[in-house]
C-alpha cells in the first residue's frame, strides 16, 4: 500500500518506527555477535542493504521533510518518479507545521540510531547509515530547530553527536558547502551552517588538516594554486565564533599545527601549513616557538619553510648558538646510538641520519651565512658527557617517532674522570671515531659553502697548537681527536682542495703557532715542540704544493714565515727546503705581478660580494634538498632585484623555468613566485607569454608539458593582478587577451585539455576584474562570443571538467556584466533576449550542477537590474517647461 497518507503520531513514531529500529538492532546483534572481527565488510546481503536504504529514505521524507518548510526541498538523491515506491513521491507529501512534535521526532531518531549503546547490531546499523546522507538530512532538521530558537543547548549537543558519527571531517566540509549553496533561499539556515563550517577548524581534532584538503582540493589534484593558498590564509586568520578570544583560538589552532608538522607526510599539506605559519608571523601573530623546539620532527618539517624572517626568528628564539647546539647534540645522540646498535634500525636508518644532517645544513644556511656556528658546535661539544643527559625516544604505532628535549635522562655510558676513561680506552676511542665520522658527514654536505672547511680546519688546528702551550690543562684525548679530524680532512682530496683554496688564515696560524712560547720562562718539551713543528711544516708544504697563485696578502705572509723559519729553525733540513721553495714562489710571483690596485673602490667590493652571493645561490640551487634548492632561487631573485651586474634576467629566468618542472611543490611554488617577480621585466614577460602560447604547437621548438603550461598560467594570472603595470603596458595586455581567448575558444574542445582552458579563463577573469577599461570593444565581444559558445555547445555529463568549464564561464560573464555593464558587448535588444533565453534554458533544462544554477540565477538578476537602469525611460522632474504645462 502507499505510504503517502501515513498519519504520523507519537505512538507511530515510538512503536512503529523506533520500535522497528530497536528490533532490527537486536536481530543484527544476536545474528552476528559471535562473528566479531576486524573485517570492514558489512555482513548484509545487497538486497537487505537496498531495503534498509529505502527504509531510511522513507523516514527522511515522511518524518523530517514533512515538518520542514516547503522551501526546503530534499536533494535529488531522495526523490523518485515511481509513485509506487516504498517511500512515495515527494510532491504528494503534505507539509505540517508542528515544531514541538518535530523536535520529538528528531530527538527520538537521534537517540535510537546514535545513542543506543555499543553493540554489534548498532555498529552494523551505523555503518549502513554512513553509506547514506541521513546524517546531513537530520542535521538540516537540527539547524532548522535552532533557527526557531528551540532549546539551543540540546540541539547543539545533538549536532555534535551527529558530527562525531561522521569520521571524516573533510566529508563535513564537502557536504556543508553543498548545503550552504543549496539553501540560497533560506539565509538564516545558510548563516547557521556557514558559522558551523568556520567552527569546524577547532571543533574537530583534524579540522585544520581537513580544511586544507578541502580548500586546496588535495584529494582531487596534486597541483597547488597560489590563489587557493591565499584563500586558505584568509580563512584561518578569522577567529571562529565558538572561541571567545584570539588566544583561545590560536591555542587550539597551534596544537593542530604542531601535530601536523610532527606526523604529516603529505608534502602539499606541509606546504600549506608552512604558508600559514609565515602569514601569521608576518601579521605579527605570536608564534609559540617553544612548541616547535619541543619535537625534533617538527624542526625537520620546518625545513620546508622558505620565509627567511620566520626561520631566523625561530633560530634567535633560543639564540643561534644554543639552537644549533641543540640540533647537533640530537644528531650526535642518534648517530652514536645508531652506530652502536642501541636503536631500532627499522626506524632509525641511514636515510633518517641524512635527513637530520640536511636539517642542520638548512638552519645553518638560514642563519644568514653564519657558518662559524659549525665551528662552535665542533669545538664546544663534550662528546662523551653530552650523551649522558639527552633525549627520550617515544616509538609510535605507525612506526614514526618523536623526541622530547628532556635533560637528566640516564644513558648506558657513564661520565667519569680521566682514569676511568683510560680504563675504558677502547670503548671511548671507538665512540670518538664514530663521532668524528659524523663530523665528516656534516662537513661533506657543507663542502661548497663559503670557505667553511678552511675555517673549521683552521679552528681545530689553532686549538691543537694551543693545547701544547697549556701543559697544566692538557687533555690528551682532545689533542688526539683534533689530530684525527685534521688527518681525516687532509686525506680526502675534495676536502684538501677546498681547505687550501683560501690559505690566508692557515698561513697566519702557521706563523703565530709558537708565538705564545716566545719569552716564556718555563722549559720546553723538545718532543712536544717537534710534534707541533713537524705538523706545521707538513701543512706549509701542502699549501705550497696545492696553490698555484698567491694573493698579495698571502705573499706577505709567506715572506714573514720565511724570515721566521730562517731565524728560528735554520738548522732543520725540512725548514731549509721549505724556505727555498718559498723564495722561488715569491720570485716567480714578482715577475708576473701586474699593476694591481692597492685600494679597491666600493663598486669592486660590491661586485666581489655579489659574485660570492651568486656562487652560493648556484650551489644551493644544485642541492638535492628542496628547501635549500628553493633558497637558491630566492638568492638569485635578490640579486636581480638589487640590479646586480653579475646576473641577468635571461639566465635567472631559465633557471626558474627549469625548477618549475620540479615535482616537489615546495620547489615549483617558489619558482612560480620568482617568475611572477621576473615578469616585471618586459622581455621576461614577453618570453613567458610566448612560451604559454606555444603549448601544443608541434611545430614549435618551445615545447612544454601539460603541468608546465598550467604552472605558467598560474604565473601569468598572479602577475596580471598588478593594475599599475597594466596601465603603463597595455600592449602586453592585448597580447595576453588574444592568447587566452584563442585557448578558451570552443573550437579547441577536442584539441586542448579543459583544465588548460579553465586556466586561460582564470587569467581572463583577473584581467577583467583588475582593468577592464583597457579592453577594446572587439575584445569584449570576442569574450562574450566565447562564453556563448561554451554555454551553447559544450555539455558532457560524463566529464566533470565540462561542468567546471561552464561554471567558470558564468563567473566570467558575471565579471564582464558587473564591471562594464551590457552596452559594450550587447549591441541590440535581440542579443539581450538571446542571452537571457540561453541562460534560462541552461538553468531550467540543461544544467545539473547546483552551483552553476545558483550563479545563473544571480547573473539573471544582475542583468535585469542593469538593463532596467540603462535602458528604462525616467521622468525628468527637473524640467521646468514640462512642469509648467497644464491640462485645460
Amino acid at each position: 500500500s502507499s505510504y503517502e497518507t501515513v498519519d504520523i503520531s507519537e505512538n507511530y513514531l515510538i512503536n512503529d518506527i523506533c520500535g522497528l529500529i530497536d528490533e532490527l538492532i537486536q536481530l543484527l546483534n544476536s545474528e552476528f555477535k559471535d562473528n566479531q572481527n576486524n573485517d570492514k565488510t558489512l555482513p548484509l546481503s545487497l538486497n537487505d542493504m537496498k531495503l534498509f536504504d529505502q527504509f531510511i529514505k522513507f523516514i527522511t521524507l515522511q518524518m523530517i521533510y514533512r515538518y520542514l518548510p516547503s522551501s526546503l526541498k530534499p536533494q535529488s538523491y531522495l526523490l523518485t518518479t515511481d509513485s509506487k515506491g516504498i517511500y512515495g513521491n515527494y510532491n504528494k507529501i503534505k507539509r505540517y507545521d508542528n515544531l514541538k512534535f518535530f523536535d520529538l521526532i528528531v530527538t527520538k531518531l537521534i537517540s535510537t540510531f546514535f545513542d543506543n549503546g555499543s553493540n554489534v547490531g548498532n555498529d552494523i546499523l551505523k555503518d549502513c547509515l554512513r553509506l547514506s546522507n541521513f546524517h546531513y538530512d537530520i542535521i538540516i532538521a537540527i539547524v532548522y530547530l535552532i533557527s526557531k530558537n528551540d532549546d539551543l543547548n540540546k540541539h547543539n549537543h545533538q549536532w555534535t553527536i551527529l558530527e562525531n558519527e561522521i569520521k571524516d571531517t573533510y566529508d563535513l566540509y564537502v557536504n556543508y558547502s553543498i548545503w550552504i549553496n543549496y539553501l540560497n533561499n533560506e539565509p538564516v539556515l545558510q548563516k547557521l551552517l556557514s558559522t558551523r563550517v568556520s567552527n569546524l577548524i577547532v571543533l574537530k581534532n583534524d579540522g585544520l588538516r581537513s580544511l586544507i584538503e578541502f580548500i586546496l582540493q588535495i584529494r582531487e589534484t596534486e597541483e597547488i594554486e597560489l590563489l587557493k593558498l591565499s584563500q586558505l590564509n584568509e580563512l584561518v586568520m578569522k577567529k571562529p565564533s565558538c572561541c571567545e578570544t584570539n588566544k583561545a583560538y590560536f591555542s587550539a589552532f597551534f596544537h593542530q599545527v604542531f601535530e601536523i608538522l610532527e606526523l604529516e607526510n603529505n608534502s602539499n599539506i606541509i606546504i600549506a601549513i608552512m604558508n600559514i605559519l609565515s602569514t601569521l608571523f608576518n601579521k605579527n601573530v605570536k608564534v609559540p616557538f617553544h612548541q616547535i623546539i619541543k619535537k625534533f620532527n617538527v624542526l625537520i618539517t620546518i625545513t620546508n619553510q622558505n620565509d627567511s624572517n620566520f626561520v631566523q626568528n625561530l633560530i634567535e628564539y633560543y639564540n643561534e648558538y644554543d639552537f644549533m647546539f641543540l640540533i647537533y647534540r640530537y644528531i650526535n645522540f642518534v648517530y652514536t646510538n645508531y652506530k652502536t646498535n642501541k636503536l631500532n634500525k627499522e626506524i632509525i636508518n641511514e636515510g633518517y641520519i641524512n635527513k637530520l644532517i640536511n636539517c642542520l645544513k638548512f638552519y645553518l644556511m638560514c642563519s644568514n651565512g653564519k657558518w662559524y656556528l659549525i665551528n662552535y658546535l665542533i669545538m664546544n661539544y663534550d662528546f662523551n658527557s653530552q650523551n649522558n643527559k639527552f633525549g627520550e625516544f617515544i616509538l609510535l604505532s605507525d612506526k614514526t617517532f618523536e623526541l622530547s628535549f628532556i635533560t637528566n635522562i640516564s644513558n648506558n655510558a657513564e661520565a667519569g674522570d680521566v682514569n676511568s676513561k683510560i680504563q675504558n680506552l677502547q670503548k671511548f676511542m671507538k665512540l670518538q671515531d664514530i663521532q668524528n665520522d659524523l663530523i665528516i658527514k656534516v662537513l661533506e654536505t657543507l663542502i661548497k659553502n663559503d670557505d667553511i672547511l678552511t675555517n673549521v680546519f683552521v679552528t681545530i688546528l689553532k686549538r691543537w697548537c694551543e693545547s701544547y702551550s697549556n701543559e697544566s690543562d692538557t687533555d690528551i684525548f682532545l689533542q688526539l681527536n683534533d689530530l684525527k679530524i685534521m688527518n681525516r680532512l687532509l686525506e680526502l682530496e675534495a676536502f684538501k682542495d677546498e681547505i687550501f683554496q683560501n690559505s690566508q688564515n692557515l698561513l697566519v696560524v702557521i706563523y703565530n703557532a709558537d708565538s705564545d712560547d716566545e719569552g716564556e720562562e718555563h722549559g720546553n718539551d723538545t718532543d712536544t715542540d717537534n710534534n707541533v713543528l713537524q705538523m706545521l711544516l707538513k701543512l706549509l708544504s701542502l699549501i705550497l704544493t696545492s696553490c698555484d697563485n698567491f694573493s698579495k696578502q698571502n705573499r706577505e705572509q709567506l715572506e714573514n714565515i720565511k724570515t721566521k723559519l730562517v731565524s728560528e729553525h735554520g738548522d732543520s733540513k725540512a725548514s731549509v727546503s721549505l724556505v727555498s721553495r718559498i723564495v722561488k714562489i715569491l720570485s716567480n710571483s714578482n715577475t708576473v705581478l701586474n699593476n694591481e690596485s692597492l685600494n679597491q673602490n666600493d663598486d669592486d667590493d660590491d661586485l666581489s660580494t655579489d659574485k660570492m652571493a651568486l656562487k652560493q645561490a648556484l650551489t644551493n640551487l644544485n642541492d638535492p634538498l628542496p628547501p635549500i634548492k628553493a633558497q637558491g632561487l630566492y638568492e638569485l631573485r635578490e640579486l636581480i632585484l638589487k640590479e646586480s651586474k653579475v646576473v641577468d634576467y635571461g639566465v635567472v629566468l631559465e633557471l626558474h623555468l627549469l625548477e618549475m618542472k620540479h615535482k616537489e611543490p615546495f620547489v615549483y611554488l617558489n619558482s612560480i613566485k620568482g617568475l611572477v617577480i621576473l615578469c616585471q621585466n618586459n622581455s621576461s614577460l614577453e618570453y613567458l607569454m610566448k612560451l604559454y602560447d606555444e603549448y601544443d604547437n608541434k611545430e614549435s621548438s618551445l615545447a612544454i608539458t601539460f603541468e608546465e603550461e598550467l604552472r605558467l598560467g598560474e604565473v601569468l594570472s598572479q602577475f596580471f593582478q598588478n593594475k599599475k603595470y597594466l596601465i603603463n603596458n597595455d600592449s602586453n595586455l592585448h597580447t595576453i587577451i588574444f592568447i587566452v581567448l584563442k585557448k578558451i575558444n570552443a573550437t579547441n574542445v577536442n584539441k586542448l585539455d579543459n583544465r588548460i582552458r579553465m586556466s586561460a579563463m582564470s587569467i581572463l577573469g583577473i584581467l577583467i576584474q583588475v582593468n577592464m577599461e583597457l579592453f577594446t570593444e572587439s575584445e569584449l565581444i570576442d569574450c562574450f562570443n566565447c562564453i556563448k559558445g561554451i554555454l551553447t555547445f559544450e555539455f558532457d555529463e560524463k566529464n566533470d571538467t565540462f561542468k567546471l568549464l561552464r561554471r567558470s564561464s558564468i563567473h566570467l560573464l558575471n565579471d564582464m556584466v558587473y564591471n562594464s555593464g551590457l552596452d559594450k558587448f550587447i549591441i541590440s535588444f535581440e542579443e539581450y533576449e538571446n542571452l537571457i533565453n540561453l541562460l534560462k534554458y541552461n538553468k531550467d533544462f540543461k544544467e545539473k550542477d547546483d552551483l552553476t544554477i545558483q550563479s545563473i540565477n544571480k547573473l539573471l538578476l544582475l542583468i535585469d537590474d542593469i538593463w532596467k537602469e540603462t535602458y528604462s525611460l525616467k521622468e525628468d522632474t527637473n524640467d521646468t517647461f514640462l512642469s509648467s504645462l497644464k491640462i485645460l
